[in-house]
C-alpha cells in the first residue's frame, strides 16, 4: 500500500516552554478510530498516534489531558455541540462549514489522509481514475458521510452502528457491498487485521485532495479562544512529526 499520511514538522525547539501558562487539566474526547485513537483492551489506556501527538502539544501548552471516551460518532458530535458540559475539545476533526459552527480551529491541521476505498482482493479494479470507475459499485460507509467531490454523486449505503467499519468489511467479503469508503485508510487496515481479513481486501486511493484533520476546541467553552492561541503557539515551539508517531503505532500493532 502506498504511503497515505503526510507528516508535518512544527518548529525547532523541542524543550522550549511557553511563558505565563497555568497548568490545568483539560478534558478532550476521543473516538474508537485505531490507529489514531482507541482504548487499548490489554492495558486499559488510551492509545493512538493522535492521542500521543496531542499529549505532547498539551504538555507544551502547560496542560495535562483527561481523555473522555471512546465515544461513538453520534455521541462524539453531541458532546461537542452541547453547551453545558466540561469537554474542551476533540482530536481528529475535519473542518467543515458544519463543524465550524460549534468548534474553534487552530491555524494548521496536524495530519492529512488520502480518502480511500477497500475492495475485495480479487476485484479487477487496480486504480481509481474517474467517477466512472466506481459508477456501478455499491459502497458501504459511515452514516452521514459523503464521498469527496467529484465522487459525491455516488451514494453511500450507511451504517449507524459504532462498529460501522467492522460491519462494512464483513459485508464486503460476503459480497453484500462492493467497496467500503473511509477518510482514514489506516483505520480500514487496522480493522481488517483484527478481523483477519487483510488477505481478502485491498485499498485504493481516491484521486482527490487529502483530507485535513485538526485538533479543535468547543466554542461553548469559555476558554476555547485561549486554548486555540496556546495550541498555535505550542506547535511553533516544538518539533513533532505525526508520521513518526503513526509509524510507531502501526509497527506496534504489526500493521507496517
Amino acid at each position: 500500500m502506498k504511503r497515505q499520511i503526510i507528516g508535518v514538522i512544527f518548529g525547532i525547539g523541542l524543550f522550549s516552554t511557553l511563558p505565563n501558562v497555568s497548568a490545568e487539566t483539560i478534558k478532550m474526547i476521543y473516538g474508537n478510530l485505531p490507529p489514531y485513537m482507541y482504548l487499548d483492551d490489554k492495558s486499559g489506556k488510551v492509545r493512538g498516534a493522535s492521542v500521543a501527538y496531542f499529549e505532547v502539544v498539551a504538555t507544551q501548552m502547560g496542560h495535562t489531558v483527561e481523555w473522555v471516551g471512546p465515544l461513538p460518532q453520534v455521541r462524539f458530535l453531541r458532546y461537542l455541540k452541547t453547551p453545558d458540559n466540561e469537554i474542551e475539545g476533540a482530536i481528529s476533526i475535519v473542518k467543515y462549514k458544519q463543524t465550524e459552527e460549534f468548534l474553534e480551529f487552530p491555524d494548521m491541521p496536524y495530519f492529512l489522509t488520502q480518502p480511500s476505498i477497500a475492495v475485495r482482493y480479487e476485484d479487477p479494479l487496480q486504480e481509481i481514475h474517474t467517477l466512472a470507475d466506481l459508477q456501478d459499485y455499491s459502497i458501504g460507509g459511515m452514516a452521514g458521510e459523503e464521498l469527496p467531490i467529484p465522487f459525491d454523486t455516488l451514494k453511500i449505503e450507511p451504517l449507524f452502528e459504532e462498529s460501522w467499519v467492522q460491519q462494512n468489511l464483513k459485508k464486503l467479503v460476503l459480497r453484500r457491498v462492493d467497496a467500503v469508503f473511509s477518510q482514514e485508510p489506516f483505520m480500514l487496515v487496522s480493522y481488517a487485521k483484527r478481523l483477519e481479513l487483510s488477505a481478502k481486501i485491498k485499498l485504493l486511493s481516491l484521486p482527490v485532495d487529502p483530507t485535513k484533520f485538526y485538533v479543535a476546541f468547543r466554542k461553548a467553552s469559555p476558554q476555547s479562544k485561549r486554548l486555540v492561541e496556546q495550541y498555535n503557539a505550542a506547535v511553533k515551539t516544538i518539533q513533532i512529526n505525526f508520521e513518526e508517531l503513526l509509524d510507531k503505532e502501526l509497527a506496534a500493532n504489526k500493521l507496517r
